[in-house]
């Protein structure tokens, strides 16, 4: 880390793009002016956090639908391919007896 000594009214330049400047000094309070393009995001840490956690919190929320909804589309194929597979082991039976399979019965 970077330790730097600045007075009140003196600034730092971060990146050729990027002010901060010591506005006031208050006791144990340090007001600091950050001039910085509307692109760069600037927040203090606790709000930093706060958002990471709400975008954390977001993804994980996703992913799960995500998941959900391909746990859906196996599922449905696999019912699909049940389907598909009952079909044609009932065709081979008509072909090879000449006669149509009888559903078993209800219970």
């Amino acid at each position: 880390m970077l330790v730097l000594s600045r007075r009140e009214n003196e600034s730092i330049i971060i990146n050729e793009d990027i002010v901060i400047t010591v506005v006031a000094i208050r006791g144990d309070k340090v007001r600091i002016g950050i001039a910085a393009s509307k692109d760069v995001p600037v927040h203090r840490k606790e709000v930093f956090e706060a958002i990471k956690e709400e975008r954390m919190r977001a993804a994980v929320a996703a992913a799960k639908l995500q998941m959900r909804a391909v746990s859906d589309e196996v599922y449905e194929a696999i019912e699909e391919r049940e389907r598909e597979a009952a079909a044609e082991k009932s065709q081979q039976q008509t072909k090879s007896t000449g006669t149509t399979p009888t559903s078993p019965p209800l219970e």
